[in-house]
């Protein structure tokens, strides 16, 4: 069912890359790891998105995850890394975020329209970039990305719910519109071939004077989704003859699949830093669709490298260790991993020469 989607997630470990700022520095050369985590799910805890929602909830409009995973090397400004990457995104509106919920719950349903988008996949690919100085303190590092997609689901569903005690007797029906490696709702099965991807993405820093310097990761600028063989359902879904259905389904659902030429896209993701070196201190944005946050930082030079402290709009506390070698990120808006809504986590290694 579309009310547990994390499971076409691996765990709903999600994240992007944070190391931006570090390869603006790198020596003549380097070899690198760097993985991370950014995670966040309004209406209940992480864990529950992909478990099932029986936790705490409050209405909310987003569920987010993007997973990236890069090792490679990178001389005289470029870079080349082998690629692994996990996105998933749902929007939805609160009140179907209340309709899934009390589904899950076995709670009266009230009545309202049903409104569910989905992206998400995984994917294996490569990504090279180049590092250049335009002007004195002006760097700017454009990125293409190359996926191979082996798993994935993108749909919709738009519909209306009547009222009800619960599940038993739920009267809805919903139009839904849906490209599948694997059907999360009919269990319809076809022989689909994998997608391909192109991303371009852009990173860079800006020196704006001694004192202040901004660091920008604007990902999947542009970037389109391709699949020549992608299996489908279009068609309508009814529980129980509502009185005034939307669609007229025969039976419990209606409509056609099969395999069929599907492309599409994601929304490009901002990431941008201003740092006030005579403090130590740092403000920070973060931008994916409905997803936002801002940050304040505050760092220490240490003997064992630069701490900070973090804080965020989305209530995350956290900190962060770095060094020539190596960036560690924690943050989470819970002190228990099971009742975390949003969550930043970043590994990154580097040997240099």
């Amino acid at each position: 069912m579309m009310s547990k989607p994390g499971k076409t997630v691996a765990l709903f470990a999600a994240a992007t890359v944070l190391a931006f700022g570090v390869k603006s520095v790198m020596a003549a050369g380097s070899v690198f790891v760097e993985t991370g985590l950014v995670a966040s799910s309004e209406p209940v805890s992480v864990e529950d998105m992909v478990s099932g929602w029986d936790g705490s909830f409050q209405a909310g409009e987003h569920a987010y995850a993007n997973l990236n995973i890069a090792y490679g090397f990178s001389v005289d400004g470029w870079r080349f890394s082998r690629d692994q990457r996990w996105y998933y995104y749902l929007s939805f509106s609160k009140q179907t975020s209340r309709f899934f919920n009390s589904l899950e719950k076995g709670g009266g349903v009230e009545a309202g329209d049903v409104d569910l988008n989905a992206k998400s996949f995984q994917a294996n690919g490569f990504s090279f970039s180049k590092s250049v100085e335009i002007s004195e303190g002006w760097i700017v590092e454009p990125r293409i990305s190359v996926y191979d997609i082996n798993r994935y689901q993108f749909g919709s569903l738009k519909g209306f719910a009547e009222s009800g005690s619960g599940e038993s007797d739920l009267k809805a029906s919903a139009l839904l519109d849906y490209y599948f490696d694997e059907d999360k709702i009919l269990e319809y099965e076809d022989d689909h071939k994998n997608g391909q991807g192109l991303s371009l993405s852009l990173s860079g820093q800006v020196i704006l004077n001694p004192s202040f310097r901004l660091d920008y990761q604007l990902s999947d600028i542009w970037n389109r989704l391709e699949f020549d063989a992608a299996t489908f359902t279009r068609g309508c879904i009814e529980f129980n003859s509502p009185a005034n259905p939307i669609c007229n389904a025969q039976g419990s659902a209606s409509g056609r699949s099969g395999l069929d030429k599907y492309s599409t896209s994601i929304s490009m993701t901002v990431l941008a830093r201003l740092s006030y070196s005579p403090l130590s201190v740092e403000a920070a944005v973060y931008s994916h669709e409905k997803y936002r946050r801002l940050g304040l930082a505050k760092g220490w030079d240490t003997a064992i490298g630069q701490l900070y402290v973090q804080t965020y709009s989305t209530r995350q506390l956290g900190f962060r260790w770095q060094s020539g070698w190596h960036r560690l990120t924690l943050a989470s808006d819970h002190s228990k991993a099971s009742k975390t809504r949003d969550v930043d986590v970043n590994l990154s290694f580097y040997w240099r020469w």
